[in-house]
């Protein structure tokens, strides 16, 4: 399917329209099961216009709706938090929900354990490696 910039353009305003709709919606009906519907899905996702429409949106784009979305509720968003086309292109994107966090700036990165040299026995650090408490 090839689409136009300004048709593009259009398909996006459109989806943040309906994000906004229904976010509305969930504030006054918190069962509100439109949030995942299949037929936004199949309207944005669908055969076609799916992969186009993921394509349009950068990664700045995509992390700045995580960033909007940790503003309004206050905390890091999970992905029941967003709206369900954007959770499918974040994910998608990033691959993995932490990593799109660690991408907007929302968590840090997890830190890696400090591997020890077996030739020379110290860390990455320099310290020296401690067996049984006794240092080697």
């Amino acid at each position: 399917m090839k689409l136009s910039v300004s048709e593009l353009q259009q398909i996006k305003n459109q989806l943040a329209q309906d994000c906004a709709r229904t976010k509305e919606k969930r504030r006054t009906e918190p069962d509100c099961m439109e949030w995942g519907s299949q037929e936004c899905w199949r309207q944005y996702c669908g055969h076609g216009i799916g992969t186009v429409l993921y394509r349009a949106f950068s990664d700045d784009e995509l992390l700045g709706i995580l960033r909007e979305t940790a503003a309004e509720i206050g905390h890091n968003p999970s992905k029941k938090d967003v709206f369900c086309v954007y959770r499918v292109f974040i994910l998608r994107r990033f691959e993995k929900w932490p990593w799109a966090l660690v991408a907007a700036g929302l968590k840090e990165p997890k830190q890696k354990p400090q591997r020890i040299s077996r030739q020379n026995g110290k860390n990455q650090a320099g310290h020296i490696r401690e067996t049984n408490g006794a240092a080697k």
